[in-house]
């Protein structure tokens, strides 16, 4: 489904069925519907990827939970508000702050993940 975020697709009646904050991203697997996007990739990984994408295991699980908490705080707060400012040009936010953030969840990810490489 295309959703027109400048013309508030995702505020309209139809889209707040979907998701009742009116955010995107929004997954309909077949008649199930999972808003946000962590959330969507627990679905996802337990539905086609089985443990090989979210280990089963106590400390595999958290490890996984770790980044997507990482996702959903630094990289939200830096990277991705920054884009919100600079594509959407979102009142009230400030790029400087943004930029400040940006860089930071960046710099920890090569000693975290091994073998990953920016």
């Amino acid at each position: 489904m295309e959703v027109d975020l400048r013309k508030g697709a995702h505020k309209q009646p139809d889209f707040l069925q979907l998701n009742t904050f009116g955010q995107v991203p929004v997954l309909d697997d077949n008649g199930t519907v999972i808003p946000d996007s962590n959330a969507i990739l627990v679905y996802l990984a337990r539905r086609y990827g089985g443990e090989s994408w979210l280990p089963g295991d106590p400390v595999g699980a958290a490890a996984v939970q770790r980044w997507l908490s990482v996702a959903a705080g630094p990289i939200a707060f830096g990277p991705a508000r920054a884009r919100l400012i600079m594509v959407f040009a979102a009142n009230g936010l400030r790029i400087e702050a943004s930029e400040r953030q940006f860089h930071w969840p960046l710099g920890p990810w090569p000693e975290a993940l091994p073998g990953f490489e920016l």
